[in-house]
């Protein structure tokens, strides 16, 4: 396979994925917050949860797209 078409496909799969990635993240934030509050009869642990998931969705978000980007047609050392 040619290599642009294999970098292509790469970044297509990143790309496609990150919303998803975003999503369950956060989602199991809340979910990890809602099961504390239940288990311990207090609500603090959702938003807090939420916040800490958000913030490591984002930096999830932001590594992909810096992969991506990095993600180019460079030269090979042989060619």
């Amino acid at each position: 396979m040619d290599k642009k078409i294999a970098k292509d496909i790469r970044r297509f799969s990143l790309i496609s994925n990150l919303a998803l990635n975003v999503f369950t993240t956060i989602l199991m934030g809340v979910g990890l917050g809602w099961l504390i509050d239940y288990l311990f009869e207090t609500s603090i642990w959702t938003p807090i949860c939420s916040v800490v998931f958000t913030f490591a969705a984002i930096v999830n978000f932001i590594k992909i797209v810096i992969k991506v980007s990095n993600i180019d047609d460079k030269k090979n050392p042989k060619q």
